[in-house]
């Protein structure tokens, strides 16, 4: 996909400030309320939503695909496999959420679930 890299570069600042924000809500690092794979979702889904439109519909349509309905897409092995593919189906399942900010803060609680890497340690 052709996405500017001055864009590019701001979108992973972007990603990885989230993941500052996500580890500040927390107690501290270890809680386990929010798994690594939740934390890489919301990471990846604000990086896509802070690209300009021209490169988000750029990287949006090198992985054309509906939204997935459920969270079965995100654990582990897809994120290992193809970050990018994670990053459209994150930002697509998220602007398909009817109150997305409501589903946030159930991610951030803990109430939403998702595959932790942990487990394969």
């Amino acid at each position: 996909a052709e996405v500017d890299f001055h864009a590019l570069y701001e979108s992973i600042v972007v990603h990885e400030v989230i993941h500052a924000v996500l580890w500040q809500q927390l107690d501290h690092p270890q809680n386990e309320s929010l798994s690594s794979i939740a934390a890489e979702y919301v990471a990846y889904a604000f990086q896509l939503i802070s690209l300009p439109e021209a490169d988000l519909g750029n990287l949006l349509a090198a992985f054309p695909r509906a939204p997935p309905r459920d969270l079965g897409p995100f654990n582990y092995m897809a994120l290992q496999l193809n970050p990018l593919s994670f990053a459209t189906n994150a930002y697509r399942h998220l602007m398909s959420v009817d109150d997305r900010c409501e589903f946030l803060r159930r991610i951030i609680s803990g109430e939403v679930e998702f595959d932790d890497w942990d487990q394969y340690e």
